[in-house]
């Protein structure tokens, strides 16, 4: 739950506060929920059927008003598929239809709402998110909520699809963007595309986590004894040669390999405006960066002792 959340549960009664605690915590709800004609002519009968946790209401439940809002939810989709199948020649009708005959989608992923001009599908992607949040956790305080990836869906434009990710997929996949589909595309055959699209990208960063941490176990297991610290991201190294002492920083991000290692030497004698004099090597390639730093601290051992007063690198 994040922050501007538990300010707003602070603003609301204590007796009514359990109950909308729960809703942030436990509910799934993601869609529109504005048309006027739901339950327009409702009588009690129809209430009691369809909404029984309203009759049954529990005042020490605070999942009480979680499961009323879930039903109405149900009844407001089976009143928004209603209003699909009248028309049962329209696409969306069709699409709707044969995307439920697809193994990969059930009734439960897809959400429904009819307008009078446009119909939109919101359709939860298959995708497999279970081992991200150990990769990629750091700066995360509170519960960032449901690890999701949405596909909406408009008729009669589909060409025009939107891919809807929670937060914490935005920041671990970044931009992504759609294969087109065509006019003549159907959703049966475009979701399947676009799941299989998503997953094969995370299976990329995890690749590429695999080979980062390789790296670092390789670069730890070789200079254990000049170790100073190092995390799942970065390591340091102190190192001498022909009597200077230097520090080897090696920060490693989730673009790699294709953005390569960024690596930072520090004198450990040598200051400017109080902080270690350091330098920033241009990029290279992880397989060969032990010989190229020998030459970059031979450069940067005569940076530091022949202009002990001035270093023009900027702090990373």
């Amino acid at each position: 739950m994040t922050t501007e959340n538990y300010t707003l549960l602070n603003d609301i009664s204590p007796m009514f506060r359990p109950y909308v605690h729960n809703i942030y915590q436990d509910l799934k709800l993601d869609f529109r929920f504005d048309d006027e004609s739901f339950l327009s002519n409702a009588d009690e009968e129809f209430l009691v059927t369809g909404v029984p946790s309203l009759a049954k209401w529990n005042s020490n439940n605070p999942q009480s008003l979680g499961e009323v809002i879930s039903e109405l939810v149900a009844m407001y989709k089976i009143h928004q598929v209603k209003k699909l199948n009248e028309d049962e020649n329209s696409r969306a009708s069709f699409e709707y239809g044969a995307l439920l005959g697809n193994e990969l989608i059930t009734e439960q992923d897809v959400e429904v709402w009819v307008g009078t001009h446009v119909v939109e599908f919101l359709i939860k992607l298959k995708v497999d998110t279970s081992r991200l949040p150990e990769l990629y956790n750091e700066g995360t305080v509170y519960n960032p909520g449901i690890d999701t990836a949405l596909l909406l869906v408009r008729y009669p434009n589909p060409t025009n699809a939107e891919l809807i990710l929670s937060p914490f997929l935005t920041k671990v996949l970044g931009n992504i963007s759609l294969p087109m589909m065509h006019q003549s595309g159907v959703l049966m055959d475009y979701v399947p595309m676009v799941t299989n699209m998503l997953n094969n990208k995370i299976q990329d960063l995890l690749n590429n986590d695999r080979l980062k941490r390789e790296l670092l176990a390789q670069l730890i297991v070789k200079y254990e004894g000049a170790i100073l610290e190092h995390d799942a991201n970065s390591a340091a190294f102190l190192f001498e040669m022909n009597d200077f002492y230097w520090i080897l920083q090696i920060d490693i991000s989730i673009q790699f390999p294709e953005k390569p290692p960024v690596l930072t030497l520090r004198s450990v004698y040598h200051c400017y405006k109080g902080k270690p004099k350091f330098k920033v090597l241009p990029g290279c390639s992880y397989n060969n960066f032990e010989l190229y730093i020998e030459q970059q601290v031979e450069i940067f051992k005569n940076d530091c002792t022949e202009s002990p007063y001035i270093f023009d690198s900027v702090d990373p």
